[in-house]
């Protein structure tokens, strides 16, 4: 899965060299690597949102973690209940492992080795944001691998933790935007939602959870 996040991050950064795009062909390496390790992590977002929705929502239809019920179900034996988001109001669904968190773990897990490698070994210049951020993915790999360990209910835990990344698409489309256009009426529309999801998905659910 790494693979396809190193192809991804391979084929956006040929296509912008190609077409010749002022915005990414004038940056210096280092300001090349973090622009596109932005578009591969809105990317890798938007699909673990989708899968997110998918899984937790038929979190006890299907064990196997797929998006759609199956007849035997997971923590529910009959599906005539219709009951969904069966994580969030079922106890023994709660306690449940669904494959399908695990595979969200582990393509998280993927896309952070990609983000990890690219910002070491690729750029020069070791700054304190990069520091931060392999310092970020380092910690959520070590709260992935300690959800596998204990499993139960922290792998789903870990899932619902991964909603708030929809706050951290527009944080990466902040990036997107050069000096002179950030103050644009799109730039500050990209930083009202960013406010508006990170207050949410972070601020209001997170003590919740």
């Amino acid at each position: 899965m790494t693979i396809f996040f190193f192809l991804v991050f391979e084929i956006i950064r040929i296509v912008l060299t190609k077409l010749e795009l002022e915005v990414f062909v004038s940056k210096t390496n280092d300001q090349k690597v973090w622009y596109l390790n932005a578009w591969v992590t809105i990317i890798h977002h938007y699909m673990i949102l989708a899968q997110l929705y998918y899984v937790l929502y038929y979190s006890c239809g299907n064990p196997e973690g797929w998006p759609w019920p199956t007849e035997e179900g997971g923590s529910y034996t009959s599906l005539s209940s219709d009951k969904r988001w069966g994580f969030l109001v079922d106890k023994s669904c709660f306690l449940e492992v669904n494959k399908g968190y695990i595979f969200i773990e582990l393509f998280s897990i993927a896309y952070m080795i990609n983000d990890f490698m690219r910002m070491y070994f690729y750029m020069e210049s070791q700054n304190k944001y990069i520091k931060e951020a392999i310092f970020h993915h380092l910690a959520i790999f070590l709260a992935f691998f300690c959800s596998f360990i204990g499993g139960y209910a922290y792998p789903g835990i870990c899932n619902l933790f991964l909603i708030a990344e929809v706050s951290s698409i527009f944080l990466n489309y902040n990036d997107m935007f050069s000096k002179e256009n950030r103050n644009s009426m799109l730039a500050l529309t990209n930083k009202l939602l960013f406010f508006f999801f990170f207050t949410l998905t972070r601020i209001l659910s997170w003590p919740y959870l």
